[in-house]
C-alpha cells in the first residue's frame, strides 16, 4: 500500500494498491486534512474484512488515477 500525491510514483504497480492525498501543506500546522480524511480512511482499511485491492476499488479516496 502507497499513500502519496503523486500518481507517477505508481504507474508501474496495481492500480488498486494506493491511495492518492490531495496536495497540502502542514508546515503551517495545518494538519486537518490527516485528522480528518486520511486517518479514518487507513483505519477503515484495517478494520476491513477485505484485502487492500477490494477495499481501495471498493472505496475510492483522494485523487483518483487516471489511465489511458
Amino acid at each position: 500500500m502507497l499513500v502519496d500525491d503523486t500518481p507517477y510514483k505508481n504507474m508501474f504497480n496495481d492500480l488498486y494498491s494506493t491511495i492518492f492525498l490531495e496536495y497540502f501543506d502542514g508546515r503551517g500546522g495545518d494538519n486537518h486534512y490527516l485528522l480528518r480524511f486520511v486517518i479514518p480512511c487507513l483505519e477503515n482499511l484495517h478494520s476491513s474484512r477485505y484485502g487492500i485491492f477490494t477495499f481501495v476499488k471498493d472505496n475510492p479516496f483522494g485523487r483518483i488515477r487516471c489511465i489511458n
